[in-house]
């Protein structure tokens, strides 16, 4: 009966452990990423030709703990972005 849980047992640990990977975001690595500063202010009339627009995959970083930016749809509903306060990057991988 032992040898009847063994086998299940040891496959689920096998299957987790190699299930973790290498604790690295895909497409997130230094080498494979490009790092664009966050300089463009909110203006009160939104400015989207000045907006940084975000692609796929892109992740908006805080640099500073009170940072914070605001999120537009523009006329053609690509996302575009603007700093509100703070400092801010974003991370875009590489293709």
């Amino acid at each position: 009966m032992k040898k009847e849980y063994f086998l299940p047992l040891t496959l689920i640990v096998v299957l987790a452990m190699t299930g973790c990977g290498n604790n690295q975001i895909q497409g997130f690595n230094e080498e494979h990423m490009e790092v664009i500063s966050m300089e463009v202010m909110c203006k009160t009339t939104p400015d989207f030709e000045n907006y940084v627009e975000l692609q796929s995959g892109d992740r908006i970083v805080q640099d500073t703990e009170q940072s914070s930016v605001r999120l537009y749809h523009n006329e053609n509903n690509h996302k575009v972005v603007c700093l509100e306060q703070g400092q801010v990057h974003i991370e875009r991988p590489l293709s």
